[in-house]
């Protein structure tokens, strides 16, 4: 049995943080490209504003899901699983819908080259596959 997870889990964790608690800033300062994106289609229409608070939900639930992602790096047991086995699955609907900006913004990288979309795609999504093993590896801990 591993005693300690290696440093790159921790490492991971601190960076995930960073890069969360900057998303959420990202979407409340008004000088950001975001805020304005959500902001003018608000403007155009007001369904928008229902992407651009599912979008906020998204930042605040991924920030709560950072104690699993840092429970795991630094091998704490797990606590109410069960409760982070609901956050996982509520992160992962999330995901699918709470990142329209992400979206149109991968969307529109494909239509100048398709090397570029993929690239743009994976730079979104490859950041968040850690943690997520991690979530899961935390939420569904194994039984000795």
């Amino acid at each position: 049995m591993i005693k300690g997870r290696k440093i790159i889990w921790k490492f991971y964790a601190i960076m995930f943080a960073m890069i969360s608690s900057a998303n959420l800033i990202w979407l409340l300062h008004s000088e950001t490209e975001p805020y304005v994106f959500y902001h003018i289609l608000i403007t155009w229409s007001n369904f928008f504003a229902l992407h651009y608070y599912l979008a906020i939900i998204k930042c605040l639930v991924t920030i709560a899901c950072l104690y699993p992602l840092f429970a795991f790096a630094f091998n704490k047991d797990a606590e109410h699983p069960v409760f982070w086995q609901w956050m996982l699955v509520t992160r992962i609907i999330l995901e699918f819908f709470g990142n329209y900006y992400e979206f149109v913004y991968a969307k529109s990288s494909y239509y100048m080259v398709l090397g570029y979309g993929l690239s743009v795609t994976g730079a979104l999504l490859l950041p968040l596959m850690p943690s997520y093993v991690g979530h899961f590896a935390y939420a569904f801990p194994k039984k000795n």
